[in-house]
């Protein structure tokens, strides 16, 4: 059953670099969550919501990329931790290398869950009361 996870898990992610909308969202359940910090709309619920979400991604990114660097499937092999080296090209020509880990979360060979994890911290005034927080920890522990 793992193996089956992680290659419907990699053909999610090839049909992404397609540009193939219904085929990516095929792969999560009818009610299925895609959750990235990334989007206008950070969460994203159903096929609807999961579609429009990538209608937004193909606007910005003429290619995405996603690399499956490791892969950690849970022992049922329902679930599975996914770090991506992420490297898309968006409109404009410049390209955007990163790395983004995902959590997926699958029933019945749907995914249920699928929540990415960038490598920064938060943005916005969370984001400014932690750095206020870093800049004061480093002026006391000089």
């Amino acid at each position: 059953m793992q193996e089956s996870l992680r290659t419907d898990i990699e053909a999610m992610f090839r049909a992404v670099e397609a540009r193939d909308r219904d085929a990516a969202v095929a792969f999560f359940a009818p009610d299925g969550r895609l959750i990235d910090p990334h989007y206008p709309q950070k969460e994203m619920k159903g096929h609807a919501a999961i579609g429009a979400g990538l209608d937004w991604l193909f606007s910005a990114v003429i290619q995405p990329g996603f690399g499956v660097v490791n892969f950690y499937p849970s022992e049922d092999g329902t679930a599975a931790a996914v770090e991506v080296a992420t490297h898309h090209r968006i409109r404009g020509g410049r390209n955007l290398h990163f790395p983004e880990t995902f959590i997926i979360e699958t029933h019945n060979g749907k995914i249920t869950r699928m929540q990415g994890y960038p490598p920064y911290g938060p943005n916005g005034l969370q984001g400014l009361l932690l750095g206020v927080q870093k800049l004061l920890y480093r002026l006391r522990h000089r």
